[in-house]
């Protein structure tokens, strides 16, 4: 026998199973381990509530390879009892399942998990022979799961989860599902954030109805055949589902679908700001897809809605000319050299630097005169009262109309015109002749 602690009603008793109440800093159940409440027969199972401040792990397996699980459970006639999980992290691995079902007549209780920081599940184990464990499709692996099921006519429960990071991983999965005429269980996630990869949401039916998933997160991203799906196996009618998000990605074969083999499929309605790497198909192909398909035909397909926001991506854009002009073509002749043109660089504001070329320093002119020395040399004097000011009686500026070279070598502006100067009374055309 495992070790764990359970509260049970055993068959043909007819009495209620307690309530099992565990609470602490850390919960951490190992090596195939299980905790939980279960009803063989007519009697009703217990309510299960299991609380830790810092975190909970389960995982590993025992010596027979049997998995860790945490359950509230009815295999008979009489209903399951709720399961609630409080904590900041919740940590599964190595198989390790937490199941709310039913395997006969009763229903299964609900599950309730409120994780504040991450839940986080990941890993697969071998299937052993015996013991109430769910298994993937080929039926030879125990993965890492969260389910909410019915295998026989007894109506599953729902399941409702609400943390900050869900990420599961490595073939893990959160499943809500009826393998019979039993009601599947709807799932309810509330999540800051949900990564999948190479994992699956998936709320599935054979016979049954429901199996619908609402999701709400600020950002959804699905990898590695990561998948969101409620399909219908058998006669039942594919799942619906729900999600409202601001960023939805989906790569590397990621499909959201809600199909039917042999029935109607079921409606995706997605609600996002934005949506990348998948599409709405009417079929699955390699690509990451979006589809509510029926193997019966197009008139039995479920249908599929995106709202994303109304935003033209050809908003700003220009029209380009069909034909592009050749640079080569947008220059003109100008005047000959003999006519005394010239072309001068001086420092910064000139042609930039050839990009071919190493940078280099340009120097930067600063003013290193001091003027507070010449205000001090050149004390200011007042006039007396009665004198005419200096801006009376300074000569007026008059505009310089030419410029010479003195004895010096340097350049000065003049406003009369000797002979030799140089006038500024015409400007040049592009025909080198002056403008009167």
């Amino acid at each position: 026998m495992p070790t764990g602690a359970e509260s049970t009603v055993d068959p043909e008793a007819m009495g209620k199973a307690g309530s099992l109440e565990l609470e602490t800093a850390a919960l951490r159940i190992l090596n195939g381990a299980n905790v939980g409440s279960m009803t063989f027969e007519a009697g009703n199972g217990g309510p299960v509530r299991l609380q830790a401040t810092e975190v909970m792990e389960f995982g590993g397996v025992d010596r027979l390879g049997n998995p860790v699980i945490v359950f509230s459970d009815t295999l008979g006639e009489g209903n399951g009892d709720n399961l609630r999980i409080e904590t900041p992290r919740l940590i599964l691995r190595d198989g390790a399942q937490i199941s709310v079902g039913t395997f006969g007549a009763g229903d299964g209780g609900n599950l309730e998990i409120l994780a504040t920081e991450a839940i986080v599940l990941s890993g697969s184990v071998p299937a052993t022979e015996g013991g109430f464990f769910f298994t993937d499709e080929s039926g030879m692996v125990f993965p890492t799961g969260i389910f909410a099921a019915s295998t026989q006519t007894g109506n599953a429960g729902t399941m409702q989860l609400e943390t900050g990071e869900l990420m599961l991983g490595d073939r893990a999965i959160i499943s809500a599902s009826g393998e019979s005429t039993g009601v599947a269980g709807n799932m309810e996630i509330v999540a800051r954030q949900i990564l999948v990869n190479n994992a699956a949401i998936a709320a599935e039916t054979v016979q049954g109805d429901q199996a619908n998933i609402f999701i709400e997160s600020r950002d959804i991203r699905l990898r590695n055949q990561g998948g969101i799906t409620t399909n219908a196996s058998g006669s039942g009618t594919g799942g619906n589902i729900a999600i409202a998000t601001d960023t939805l990605v989906a790569v590397e074969n990621s499909d959201i679908t809600a199909n039917s083999s042999a029935s109607f499929g079921g409606r995706v309605a997605i609600a996002a700001q934005g949506i990348l790497g998948t599409d709405f198909r009417t079929e699955i192909t390699p690509q990451s897809d979006i589809t509510a398909t029926s193997e019966l035909g197009a008139e039995f397909s479920g249908s599929v809605t995106i709202n994303t926001p109304d935003v033209n991506p050809s908003t700003g854009l220009v029209q380009l000319p069909e034909m592009l002009v050749q640079a080569r073509d947008n220059y003109f002749v100008g005047c000959a050299l003999s006519d005394e043109n010239s072309f001068t660089i001086s420092g910064r504001g000139g042609l930039p630097t050839d990009p071919t070329q190493p940078l280099q320093t340009q120097p930067i002119w600063h003013d290193l005169r001091n003027f507070f020395q010449e205000l001090e040399e050149e004390p200011v004097t007042l006039a007396p009262p009665g004198t005419p000011s200096s801006e009376n009686s300074s000569p007026r500026l008059k505009e310089a109309t030419g410029w010479r070279q003195n004895s010096q070598g340097t350049i000065e502006l003049i406003t009369a015109i000797p002979e030799g100067s140089i006038s500024f009374s015409g400007l040049r055309s592009p025909d080198c002749q002056p403008i009167e």
